[in-house]
């Protein structure tokens, strides 16, 4: 192994952590933040709390380390990225009775933090990433924390209504196609008046009216598509609510 602080990989381990929840920081010490909101990440400059699954469901692998194949991430959500102040060099994964089931050693006393998981509430799987910030190298503010809040409040509503997105795209399906309809009629009778005033203007006006038809079929078979998929959507929410049952 070598001699540098920041080769300790971390740990790879299975628990169940006591209430579902886990501490990412420099010591037992730091100061804990707020559980505000229904979200299951809570952060201050030195602390990171993440929600788990319940220990009564199961088991949840956290892997503390300072780098991650590209693979193992792309399966995974980002679910927070910022800076974690430890005086210490270390970083500690802790359970909430303060006991410390990964370590890794850094070489400054920040570091950019992201987590991972595979879950948005309850995930089995939880990914810590701690690289040390040394002097010079680009600093992760977390401002892009607000957008990992509304992509996963985003999936946490598309889990809780998987049929609306189709529900959804129906209707665009069916009010783009019409809002173009309407469009072509407002148009329609300018376009004629000036038309009419050119020497040519008829000849344009028919070739006009000879590929309206062409236009609306195009534009009738999203709207065929859209009308199909509404009740389609409905059909899957019932059926899902009855199995549930």
């Amino acid at each position: 192994m070598s001699d540098k602080p920041n080769e300790q990989r971390g740990g790879d381990c299975c628990i169940r952590p006591p209430n579902g929840l886990i501490a990412i920081m420099g010591d037992d010490c730091c100061e804990i933040p707020e559980l505000l909101g229904k979200k299951r990440v809570w952060s201050n400059s030195s602390c990171v709390l993440v929600g788990t699954l319940v220990p009564s469901d199961g088991g949840t692998r956290i892997v503390l380390t300072d780098e991650a194949p590209r693979q193992t991430l792309k399966e995974l959500r980002k679910v927070f990225e910022g800076v974690l102040n430890v005086p210490t060099k270390e970083v500690h994964v802790f359970t909430v009775v303060r006991h410390s089931v990964a370590t890794l050693l850094l070489s400054s006393t920040r570091c950019n933090l992201e987590i991972w998981t595979n879950d948005d509430s309850e995930p089995d799987v939880v990914y810590v990433l701690a690289r040390p910030i040394a002097l010079g190298d680009p600093i992760s503010d977390g401002s892009d924390q607000k957008r990992l809040t509304r992509m996963a409040r985003l999936n946490q509503w598309s889990k809780a209504f998987p049929n609306a997105r189709l529900a959804i795209l129906g209707l665009l399906l069916i009010y783009l196609p019409g809002a173009v309809l309407f469009a072509i009629e407002a148009a329609g009778r300018p376009a004629f008046e000036y038309l009419k005033q050119r020497p040519d203007g008829m000849f344009y006006w028919d070739v006009i009216l000879k590929g309206l038809p062409f236009v609306a079929m195009l534009l009738a078979v999203p709207m065929i598509a859209g009308m199909t998929m509404i009740p389609f959507a409905a059909y899957r929410a019932i059926r899902d609510r009855l199995a549930k049952r």
